[in-house]
């Protein structure tokens, strides 16, 4: 009797913590310190490093799950990419992860990005200015069609 009231105990403490053990704050704690260690390789010149990690991110089941500040980051990180390696794929990712993040929360990608420190803010300025210019559709095509005015 003692050994079956035992097992239960044993058995339901045991089996939410196994179902707990795939919830997100484990992989969010992890996404944490993989952009703590992209950005720490940024910040030490180490740009494989931190294009090794930012593609892992990018490239990970977890990256739906981002909030809008870790993509946040991750755009400043692949900004920083495109900024010393001469690749476009690296602007269009920090495009994508800046998109994503306003997708996410408008309201804490606009605090992140307008609260960056000052290393950052040329990126975020230039990161903007890129995803609007992308978004926005041109008026040049009207413009070479209008005839001029006849005064």
């Amino acid at each position: 009797m003692r050994l079956k009231l035992f097992l239960k105990v044993i058995v339901s403490a045991i089996v939410p913590l196994a179902f707990s053990a795939g919830c997100s704050p484990v992989a969010e704690d992890q996404m944490e310190i993989e952009l703590r260690d992209a950005e720490m390789a940024v910040a030490q010149g180490d740009m494989t490093t931190a294009k090794s990690i930012a593609s892992h991110i990018s490239n990970g089941k977890n990256f739906s799950g981002l909030s809008a500040r870790q993509l946040g980051r991750l755009s400043l990180v692949y900004m920083h990419l495109a900024d010393s390696v001469d690749q476009p794929e690296n602007v269009g990712a920090a495009t994508e992860c800046y998109r994503q993040a306003f997708e996410t929360n408008a309201d804490s990608a606009t605090k992140f990005y307008s609260e960056v420190g000052p290393e950052h803010t040329g990126h975020a300025v230039m990161l903007g200015a890129i995803v609007r210019s992308l978004d926005t559709p041109s008026d040049s095509t009207l413009m070479e069609h209008e005839e001029p005015d006849s005064i």
